[in-house]
């Protein structure tokens, strides 16, 4: 059971320091950008992305765009 625990534990780390480095690339463009881009930036996928963004979105730290297109194309921002 500990190995588990052990296993959990460094994936949830592992997201954080994932979420820290999309909102440190977020920031570099405070009038917002699009996932794909972080992405780009970061060598990550867009799933990846989304769900850092989503994390940071629900802690009030990302607001996303609205608007229905596909998922690279969702624009995002810092909170003010």
């Amino acid at each position: 059971m500990s190995g588990l625990l052990l296993t959990l534990d460094d994936v949830h780390e592992s997201d954080l320091r994932r979420d820290a480095r999309v909102l440190a690339q977020l920031a570099k463009t405070p009038v917002g950008t699009r996932v794909r881009r972080i992405g780009t930036a970061l060598g990550l996928s867009d799933r990846t992305v989304a769900r850092s963004l989503g994390r940071l979105a629900a802690d009030g730290l990302v607001l996303l765009g609205t608007e229905n297109g596909p998922l690279p194309q969702r624009s995002c921002r810092l909170a003010d």
